[in-house]
């Protein structure tokens, strides 16, 4: 089954790091238990399911969910898979990291 989702390669490099701390931190058991949590959010997020803040103010068709102790900031696209810009922790700077993130080419 084809994903709802794309990751930026900003998003594939956010979220490889993450996996492996959590693996360094906590073993390969809870990495692959935390990248599910992710990737089932990440699927509520794209398929419009669950709770979720828009930020289309920010740009248009922005929409950001809590996994764990993330954030998943993506854009929703009409009839295409929704891309993931940025999976950031919750303790950073979500709304600067993001603008950050927007700016790169």
């Amino acid at each position: 089954m084809t994903r709802p989702y794309l990751y930026s390669t900003l998003a594939d490099t956010d979220l490889r790091e993450i996996l492996r701390y959590t693996q360094r931190k906590w073993g390969a058991a809870q990495a692959r238990a935390y990248a599910r949590q992710i990737d089932d959010a990440a699927a509520a997020l794209a398929t419009g399911h669950g709770v979720f803040k828009d930020w289309s103010a920010l740009l248009p068709g922005l929409r950001v969910k809590q996994a764990g102790s993330h954030y998943i900031a993506a854009v929703h696209r009409p009839g295409r898979p929704m891309l993931i810009l940025a999976i950031l922790h919750e303790r950073m700077d979500l709304m600067a990291r993001l603008k950050d993130r927007l700016a790169q080419p």
